[in-house]
């Protein structure tokens, strides 16, 4: 009894001293190697249990011009080098937002405006094994603009991407799509 007593004795104190608060840990560089020479913009970050990716717009130059989309791996200890998702010609960087679907497998979805025709889009790419699937368009519009992207997982499988078609008489119209490894449920497309 006197052991039950001490038991209870010690566990009633334990819960009352509080726990140390959670701390960040110092930053670290996801890629290194790019930040002297290119503009970082626009970056979102995705994780799960087992896996943790990063992915932004990086620029040669300030505004518009050429750019590139990136995406990162953590591997538990250090950031993986950075693989391209190609270079973009956009007026204005890329937002992306990245999700990890139930398979562990990311996704990226990002918007363009771009200059010639006058026009804007909300594309995608998911990894496929090693490697990422070339860039496809969800939705694209010629009097649109700033589609500015959000990206989830669903429970089930997939994704779903939400976006905001605003057009130049600053009209907005809030749209949803579901994404599978196969395809879209919804695309907009309208000349």
């Amino acid at each position: 009894m006197k052991r039950l007593a001490l038991l209870l004795a010690a566990a009633s104190v334990s819960s009352v001293i509080p726990a140390a608060p959670p701390r960040w840990t110092p930053p670290e560089p996801v890629a290194p190697e790019t930040a002297a020479t290119c503009y970082q913009l626009d970056s979102s970050m995705a994780g799960t249990d087992t896996v943790l990716w990063c992915g932004w717009c990086e620029a040669r130059q300030p505004g518009p011009g050429p750019c590139c989309l990136r995406m990162s791996r953590h591997n538990g200890g250090v950031w993986l080098p950075p693989e391209s998702l190609g270079v973009r010609d956009s007026l204005y960087a890329p937002e992306p937002a990245i999700a990890i679907d139930k398979q562990s497998v990311p996704w990226i979805v990002w918007d363009e405006v771009v200059r010639y025709p006058d026009s804007a889009y909300c594309a995608y790419a998911r990894r496929d094994g090693d490697t990422w699937t070339h860039p496809a368009m969800i939705a694209k519009d010629t009097s649109a603009w700033g589609y500015d992207p959000g990206l989830a997982a669903r429970p089930e499988y997939g994704v779903v991407a939400v976006w905001v078609k605003a057009t130049h008489a600053y009209e907005a119209c809030l749209f949803v799509a579901h994404g599978t490894a196969d395809s879209w449920t919804f695309r907009l497309t309208s000349a």
